[in-house]
């Protein structure tokens, strides 16, 4: 093997650069680290008030150390343990706690700016007046931690898969925070503002968001069950794709909240403000909506199987392919509508204004329309089989080509009704 020389000149010009470097301001030297703690036991060791910038925990011991007034910036705390430490007015500040162990630590009025969250586990820990400003906390466990008066701007924190669980933000500021998929089982939320807030995938179970601000957040497809929703404001909310049975609705408006696919079985919903909602889709099976306001909202092949309606708000709401087989919907207003329901077979339209409606090829099968107003509506092609028409008001309806066999039409007014090619055993009027 040849081996390189090198010039003399050369090897003089090199030496004259590693002097010129090791004698400029401006060239800057690898940086200095603080002493090696690493794998050191240091349990319940007396540190208050050290000097420990820069130095290295990394797989420490530090439980029950006291640590509270230390400065320990910028210091390495990666996998650590500091269970039940106390680090009350440390100086934390670009720190490195990931993947360390801080349940029941001590952090009051501590300082974690700009400080390495990830991974760590922060359950039941006190951080009474603690600083997060810049904190990187994805990954992090807050579980049954007390964050009310933690200082930390949400702004620009990702906050996506964090575990809140039974964690205390009563009255914070959560606007636009990024909480998708975060488990926020048993959270106390109440009163909190999360408008804005991006909550997609996220597990709110048990949550408590009584009184809490809502106003544009996403909810799509979170988990909502058994939460408390009590008195929250939801207008121009997304909750698509919810499952809303279990749930506290209690004094809640929809009003403008996007409701799509969403799950509202078997709920008492009586006078709910649900006025331009957008609730393409989703189930109201026996669910009680009695005096509901639905004015203006998208009701595009909902489902109202069971479900009672009585004298509920319908004006101007879209009810296409909209099912309301077996619902009651007594008294209810449906007058000078275009409507293109999925079915109205057993449902009670008892005391219905339909008149002017215009119901042509419906499915009317043994429905109860007693007393209701049919007047100058358009039943052609429509199905009434053992629909009950008593006492209803019929005048000038057209009816031509219905399937009229076996309805029950005592006391009801006829007159002037259209009866061209509509099947009926004679006792309706003929033309």
């Amino acid at each position: 093997m040849t081996r390189q020389v090198f010039p003399l000149t050369s090897l003089i010009l090199a030496a004259m650069l590693l002097t010129a470097c090791a004698s400029d301001p401006f060239v800057m030297p690898e940086p200095e680290r603080g002493p090696d703690y690493s794998y050191s036991d240091l349990r319940g060791k007396d540190l208050r008030g050290a000097s420990l910038q820069k130095s290295d925990f990394d797989l420490a011991d530090l439980r029950g150390a006291l640590l509270a007034g230390a400065d320990l910036t910028n210091t390495n705390f990666y996998a650590a343990s500091l269970v039940g430490t106390d680090l009350t007015g440390a100086n934390l500040t670009g720190a490195n706690l990931r993947d360390a162990d801080l349940t029941d630590a001590n952090l009051t009025d501590a300082d974690l700016t700009g400080t390495n969250l990830t991974g760590t586990n922060l359950t039941a820990a006190i951080l009474d007046g603690a600083t997060l400003h810049e904190a990187t906390i994805t990954g992090a466990s807050f579980r049954d931690a007390d964050l009310r008066t933690v200082k930390l701007r949400l702004d620009d924190v990702n906050l996506s898969g964090v575990d809140f669980r039974g964690t205390i933000l009563r009255g914070a500021d959560l606007r636009g925070a990024k909480l998708s998929g975060a488990d926020l089982k048993g959270a106390d939320l109440s009163g909190s503002n999360l408008s804005g807030a991006l909550l997609g995938g996220s597990t709110l179970t048990e949550a408590n968001l009584t009184g809490a601000d809502l106003t544009r957040a996403d909810l799509r497809g979170a988990n909502l069950r058994h939460a408390i929703f009590a008195d929250a404001v939801l207008f121009e909310s997304n909750l698509s794709a919810t499952d809303l049975t279990a749930t506290n609705l209690t004094g809640v408006s929809f009003a403008s909240t996007i409701l799509q696919f969403a799950i509202l079985e078997n709920r008492d919903l009586r006078d709910l403000d649900l006025r331009g909602a957008d609730l393409k889709g989703s189930l109201f099976t026996n669910s009680d909506l009695s005096r509901a306001d639905l004015r203006g909202t998208d009701l595009s092949e909902a489902r109202f199987t069971g479900a009672v309606l009585d004298r509920a708000r319908l004006d101007q709401a879209v009810l296409t392919n909209t099912n309301f087989h077996t619902a009651s919907l007594r008294f209810v207003d449906l007058s000078d509508r275009s409507i293109r329901l999925g079915t109205l077979s057993y449902a009670n339209l008892d005391g219905a204004d339909l008149s002017d409606a215009d119901l042509s090829g419906q499915d009317i099968v043994q429905a109860s329309l007693r007393g209701a107003d049919l007047s100058d509506s358009d039943l052609s092609g429509a199905s009434l089989f053992k629909a009950d028409l008593t006492g209803a008001n019929l005048i000038r309806s057209n009816l031509t080509g219905a399937n009229l066999s076996e309805t029950i039409i005592d006391d009801a007014d006829l007159t002037d009704v259209i009866t061209t090619d509509a099947i009926h055993d004679g006792s309706w009027p003929a033309g």
